[in-house]
């Protein structure tokens, strides 16, 4: 005949159930914190990572605009200018999407890096802008983009519209986009945005011509392959 459990039993198992419960909450109060702790450590890694990366093609753009003071505006090495552009472009670009990745998918930004990028935006606009003075044969074309992530319905769509203009263009590997973030206290940004009179985000110039608003894909794509 099995023993039916007592009272003292009962309240045993109740109390062990109840430790249990606390230690299970421990744990997972534990698990949950580390995870957001490694989790801020991987953005804080790839941002700092990022942050040197843009350091560095500062530093390669810098050295082309010092070469083209050195060299009197020689247009004899425009050849290695716009090679050496065109490798800046794919870094600058690349670093301009991770930035995008972190701040829509983990949430996570950094004013500071974001700053660091528009100025390498400015640079590499300013340094493209010169050679074309320079260069007469091939000159880039030159877009400006100025969004705003915060309070902008339209330029995540534009953003997108613009980048699959330029890769279905005919004349692609001329064309140079560069992105201002308004929504940043910037001094370059603001500066440009006040040299060009931009007051609406989202705001693009594709080579002499202003597009204010949403502007589609097509016309974008017409709009580079005949920019002046």
């Amino acid at each position: 005949m099995n023993a039916q459990p007592t009272n003292t039993d009962k309240k045993v198992e109740r109390k062990i159930s109840w430790y249990l419960y606390v230690l299970a909450f421990i744990i997972a109060s534990m698990l949950f914190s580390i995870g957001i702790y490694v989790g801020m450590m991987i953005n804080q890694n790839v941002v700092n990572r990022i942050d040197k990366d843009i350091y560095s093609i500062n530093e390669q753009v810098s050295t082309i605009g010092l070469l083209l003071l050195l060299d009197e505006n020689n247009p004899a090495f425009c050849s290695v200018y716009k090679s050496e552009l065109v490798k800046i472009d794919v870094m600058r670009e690349k670093l301009g999407y991770e930035l995008s990745m972190m701040e829509e998918q983990r949430g996570f930004s950094s004013p500071a890096v974001k700053n660091n990028y528009m100025i390498l935006q400015g640079q590499s606009y300013l340094l493209s802008k010169k050679i074309n003075e320079l260069c007469a044969d091939d000159k880039n074309i030159l877009v400006l983009f100025f969004y705003d992530n915060k309070n902008c319905n339209d330029c995540k769509q534009q953003g997108t519209n613009i980048l699959r203009a330029r890769d279905s263009a005919k004349n692609k590997e001329l064309i140079r986009i560069y992105a201002f973030d308004g929504g940043i206290e910037s001094a370059i940004v603001e500066s440009f945005k006040k040299q060009l009179n931009i007051t609406t985000h989202p705001t693009t110039m594709i080579g002499s011509k202003r597009y204010v608003g949403a502007v589609s894909e097509n016309d974008l794509r017409k709009a580079m392959e005949n920019a002046d």
